[in-house]
């Protein structure tokens, strides 16, 4: 895949993590954007099965919050939505905790 997701988790308020594309162009090379955010939510995303809103770079414009990156395609914004909930997802795994008094009683 010519996609790489880098996740920086946060867990400021609301704020859980941000994601930073790393895009293969043919012309350019590796191409990076930058800072996708990703939200608690109080309404239930349906396509992601989880209470999580993630958000394109945005910028603050008199009191707005305007998205810097508009996809033209709504289908390819989902795909590229459950991508970086999915590189979430794994890396919250793999900073989880590792209970051993768990493992310990399954072995019994």
């Amino acid at each position: 895949m010519n996609i790489k997701i880098e996740i920086k988790i946060k867990n400021k308020v609301k704020l859980l993590a941000n994601a930073n594309l790393i895009l293969l162009t043919n012309d350019f090379g590796w191409v990076s954007i930058k800072d996708f955010q990703i939200w608690e939510s109080n309404v239930y995303n349906k396509r992601l099965q989880d209470f999580i809103n993630i958000k394109p770079p945005s910028v603050r414009v008199f009191g707005r919050y305007l998205d810097r990156i508009f996809f033209e395609d709504s289908e390819q914004w989902e795909i590229l939505e459950k991508l970086i909930f999915d590189a979430y997802k794994q890396k919250q795994a793999e900073l989880a905790p590792i209970n051993y008094d768990a493992i310990n009683n399954l072995s019994k």
